[in-house]
């Protein structure tokens, strides 16, 4: 359940939460956000707070820096 509305058609429900990078006119700096119905959640904002206390790389500039700090090591 979430306090977002969400329609039942939307392709970013509850169940799909996709992370990209955005930036917008008032911020052009690319940082990361996932899609919550029609919404875009601003993950660095989130994790200046402290909500991700045991996650990292919600500051990164590109997916592929948030990737390669979850990369499976040998």
């Amino acid at each position: 359940m979430s306090y977002i509305p969400i329609s039942k058609d939307c392709h970013f429900s509850l169940k799909n939460i996709p992370f990209g990078i955005f930036s917008s006119q008032n911020d052009r700096t690319p940082r990361p956000a996932t899609a919550i119905g029609d919404f875009l959640l601003d993950l660095s904002i989130l994790a200046k707070t402290g909500a991700f206390s045991n996650v990292s790389g919600f500051d990164a500039s590109s997916l592929q820096q948030v990737v390669a700090l979850y990369e499976m090591k040998d």
